[in-house]
Parts: C-alpha cells; structure tokens; sequence
C-alpha cells in the first residue's frame, strides 16, 4: 500500500506527457474538521486528501486521490448505569487509495457539474478504552465508489471543488448480524489546472 501513491502519481504523469488527446492535468487538495461537544464527549473529525487527474478529452478525466482521515471521542460515561463515571476514548483513522473516473455534465464559464465512479482500497486503524476493557483492530478493504460535485472557476487555472462520494461499509452491533450501509463524505477543496 506504501507504494501505491507514488506508483499512481508516476503512471498518471507520464499519460499526461505521452498522450495527445489529454489536455491538462489537474492537481488537489481538500479537507474537513468539526468538533463537536456533547453532554459528557467530545467529538473531534479531520479529513485532508489530495489528488491528480489527467484530461481524457473533453469530458472526462481518469483521477487519484489519497485521503486521510481521523476520528476521535472521549469523556465520561456511566457504563454500569450506577452513577459512577469513568473515561473512554475511541480513536480511529483511515488511508483511502481512490481511482475513479469523472464525468464533466457540462462546460459553463462559471460551474460545472460532475459525477464519478470508481474503487477504494483504504486501511482502517482503532484504538480504544472503556473503563477497563481496551483493544485495537485494524482492516482493510476494497469497495466501488460514486460521487457527484460542482467546480467553481475562480480563474483560468484555479476552481473551488465541492464534492460528495459515496461508498459501501458494513456495521455491525452487539448481539446482531453485520449490516451493508454506506458510508459519505463531504469535502470543499482547491483545484488547480496545468
């Protein structure tokens, strides 16, 4: 997995020197943070992910984005309901590999809308502490993605990309089989055109 970014960036840039029909190449980077307190926690959210794509004509271009994520929650709970608090935590982060190909809906001056589709391989990493019990786990994991988005051009090689992508997840919860759901995320970032 290590060698996966500079492989992809590699391949992507010589298609960009080698190949007449691809225009531009476009280079990216996004993120996203919150926190958020509630009662006895304290919810604590970041994203960065950056990206390159090649034109494939007019109206599509082949991508890849490496994208970090980390989530964490803490505070104080009452696990035995006795009215005695102890701490938890509960940390986790994932390294997301996309490729995807976007489609370009249409050319405006200002807007233009796209959609994508691809596949993710990424890692996920848990920590955690609950009173006494403690554990990490790690998985890896391989899934379709799609997504949809809007680039605002701020200039002739600058945009403003907003973009949501989708893809499949399972959850699972004590006492009951796992469960297919989807996991988002939404992101605001910069793009700029060579």
């Amino acid at each position: 997995m290590r060698l996966t970014f500079p492989l992809a960036f590699a391949i992507l840039i010589l298609l960009a020197e080698t190949s007449p029909i691809m225009a531009y190449t476009h280079f990216g980077l996004s993120g996203s943070g919150s926190t958020k307190n509630v009662e006895y926690e304290t919810n604590t959210d970041r994203s960065i992910s950056g990206s390159i794509a090649i034109d494939l004509g007019s109206f599509f271009r082949l991508g890849y984005t490496r994208r970090y994520a980390w989530e964490s929650k803490q505070g104080y709970e009452d696990g035995n309901k006795d009215g005695q608090y102890g701490t938890f935590y509960d940390t986790s982060s994932q390294v997301i590999n996309g490729f995807d190909l976007t489609m370009m809906l249409y050319h405006g001056d200002v807007f233009t809308p796209f959609i994508s589709g691809g596949i993710a391989l990424g890692q996920y990493h848990r920590e955690y502490q609950i009173g006494e019990e403690a554990g990490e786990t790690d998985r890896s994991f391989v899934g379709p993605t799609v997504g949809a988005g809007l680039a605002i051009a701020i200039n002739e090689n600058f945009s403003l990309k907003l973009s949501r992508t989708w893809m499949p997840a399972v959850r699972t919860r004590p006492g009951s089989e796992p469960e297919r759901v989807l996991d988002d995320f939404t992101q605001i970032g910069i793009s700029y055109r060579l």
